[in-house]
Protein backbone atom coordinates (compact mmCIF):
# COMPACT_ATOMS: atom_id res chain seq x y z
CA UNK A 1 0.00 0.00 0.00
CA UNK A 2 1.41 3.43 -0.93
CA UNK A 3 1.92 6.17 1.66
CA UNK A 4 -1.10 8.03 0.25
CA UNK A 5 -3.29 4.92 0.39
CA UNK A 6 -2.06 4.18 3.90
CA UNK A 7 -2.86 7.75 4.99
CA UNK A 8 -6.36 7.52 3.49
CA UNK A 9 -6.90 4.14 5.14
CA UNK A 10 -5.93 5.58 8.54
CA UNK A 11 -8.27 8.56 8.06
CA UNK A 12 -11.22 6.42 7.03
CA UNK A 13 -10.61 3.84 9.74
CA UNK A 14 -10.65 6.66 12.31
CA UNK A 15 -13.95 7.99 10.88
CA UNK A 16 -15.49 4.50 10.97
CA UNK A 17 -14.28 4.03 14.56
CA UNK A 18 -15.81 7.40 15.47
CA UNK A 19 -19.20 6.20 14.20
CA UNK A 20 -18.91 3.11 16.42
CA UNK A 21 -18.28 5.05 19.64
CA UNK A 22 -21.23 5.34 22.07
CA UNK A 23 -20.58 9.06 22.58
CA UNK A 24 -20.82 9.69 18.85
CA UNK A 25 -23.78 7.38 18.24
CA UNK A 26 -25.87 9.20 20.89
CA UNK A 27 -24.93 12.66 19.55
CA UNK A 28 -27.37 13.56 16.76
CA UNK A 29 -25.19 16.42 15.47
CA UNK A 30 -22.02 14.30 15.42
CA UNK A 31 -23.74 11.52 13.47
CA UNK A 32 -25.35 14.01 11.09
CA UNK A 33 -21.92 15.52 10.39
CA UNK A 34 -20.41 12.11 9.61
CA UNK A 35 -23.18 10.91 7.28
CA UNK A 36 -24.03 12.43 3.92
CA UNK A 37 -27.62 13.48 3.28
CA UNK A 38 -28.13 10.62 0.79
CA UNK A 39 -26.75 8.05 3.26
CA UNK A 40 -28.47 4.68 3.37
CA UNK A 41 -27.78 1.59 5.43
CA UNK A 42 -28.89 -1.97 4.86
CA UNK A 43 -29.89 -3.63 8.13
CA UNK A 44 -29.62 -7.31 9.07
CA UNK A 45 -33.19 -7.85 7.89
CA UNK A 46 -32.47 -6.26 4.51
CA UNK A 47 -34.44 -3.13 5.41
CA UNK A 48 -32.97 0.11 4.09
CA UNK A 49 -32.50 2.95 6.58
CA UNK A 50 -32.18 6.62 5.59
CA UNK A 51 -29.95 9.11 7.39
CA UNK A 52 -32.81 10.42 9.61
CA UNK A 53 -33.95 6.86 10.42
CA UNK A 54 -30.40 5.85 11.29
CA UNK A 55 -29.90 8.85 13.58
CA UNK A 56 -33.21 8.11 15.31
CA UNK A 57 -32.41 4.40 15.72
CA UNK A 58 -29.02 5.18 17.26
CA UNK A 59 -30.73 7.28 19.94
CA UNK A 60 -32.64 4.19 21.09
CA UNK A 61 -29.73 1.76 20.83
CA UNK A 62 -28.26 0.29 24.01
CA UNK A 63 -24.68 1.30 24.68
CA UNK A 64 -22.12 -1.32 23.69
CA UNK A 65 -18.45 -1.59 22.96
CA UNK A 66 -17.96 -2.05 19.22
CA UNK A 67 -14.58 -2.62 17.63
CA UNK A 68 -13.58 -3.13 14.04
CA UNK A 69 -11.25 -5.76 12.66
CA UNK A 70 -10.06 -6.85 9.21
CA UNK A 71 -10.23 -3.26 7.91
CA UNK A 72 -9.59 -3.02 4.16
CA UNK A 73 -9.54 -0.01 1.82
CA UNK A 74 -10.18 -0.23 -1.91
CA UNK A 75 -9.85 2.84 -4.09
CA UNK A 76 -12.75 2.99 -6.56
CA UNK A 77 -11.72 6.24 -8.27
CA UNK A 78 -9.99 9.46 -7.33
CA UNK A 79 -11.66 10.70 -4.15
CA UNK A 80 -13.89 7.62 -3.80
CA UNK A 81 -13.07 4.65 -1.55
CA UNK A 82 -14.75 1.48 -0.39
CA UNK A 83 -13.92 0.27 3.10
CA UNK A 84 -14.87 -3.12 4.45
CA UNK A 85 -14.46 -4.53 7.94
CA UNK A 86 -15.94 -6.76 10.59
CA UNK A 87 -17.71 -4.97 13.49
CA UNK A 88 -17.56 -6.87 16.76
CA UNK A 89 -20.12 -5.82 19.36
CA UNK A 90 -19.11 -6.85 22.88
CA UNK A 91 -21.54 -7.86 25.59
CA UNK A 92 -21.17 -7.81 29.35
CA UNK A 93 -17.85 -9.05 30.75
CA UNK A 94 -16.33 -8.76 27.27
CA UNK A 95 -18.13 -11.71 25.76
CA UNK A 96 -18.89 -11.37 22.06
CA UNK A 97 -22.52 -10.56 21.30
CA UNK A 98 -22.52 -10.16 17.56
CA UNK A 99 -20.20 -9.85 14.59
CA UNK A 100 -21.31 -8.19 11.37
CA UNK A 101 -19.69 -7.51 8.03
CA UNK A 102 -19.70 -3.81 7.15
CA UNK A 103 -18.93 -1.77 4.06
CA UNK A 104 -18.98 1.95 3.43
CA UNK A 105 -18.38 4.08 0.38
CA UNK A 106 -16.55 7.30 1.24
CA UNK A 107 -16.42 10.30 -1.11
CA UNK A 108 -14.38 13.47 -0.77
CA UNK A 109 -16.77 16.44 -0.78
CA UNK A 110 -15.62 19.99 -0.15
CA UNK A 111 -12.16 18.70 0.67
CA UNK A 112 -13.11 16.21 3.35
CA UNK A 113 -14.23 12.60 3.56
Amino acid sequence: MSNTSNSIALQLKKLEEDVLQNETRKDREAVAALLTDDFCEFGRSGRVFSKPETIQALQKEESAQISLVDFCLRSLATGIALVTYRAVKQGEAGREMRTSLRSSVWVIRDGKW
